[in-house]
């Protein structure tokens, strides 16, 4: 699955800090800080982290896809495909 664009991560990532402090901080007798994430922003990290590992194409569904078209077997239900872009368009309709 290719995702190209997530205003949510993009968001977060444009204004997360950078960090300058030194690892060797407490050493020098200064006290750290500590942070608790939310389940939500644990949740967040995770598929952040998912997205930056996986493909940004699935190649071997696109194969298996050409395939398919090139044989004249791929079959394109139009009311299933239809049916989930309403559902897609409601969603993100809600989501605003």
């Amino acid at each position: 699955m290719r995702i190209d664009s997530n205003f949510s991560i993009a968001r977060v990532m444009s204004i997360r800090p950078r960090s300058g402090v030194k690892a060797n901080a407490a050493a020098d007798g200064a006290s750290l800080d500590s942070v608790e994430l939310s389940a939500r922003a644990q949740d967040l990290r995770v598929a952040l982290d998912a997205l930056k590992e996986a493909p940004p194409v699935r190649e071997e569904l696109v194969a298996t896809l050409r395939r398919q078209i090139e044989q004249g077997s791929f079959d394109a239900n139009a009311e299933a495909v239809a049916r989930k872009l309403l559902g897609l368009r409601k969603q993100s309709a809600g989501d605003e």
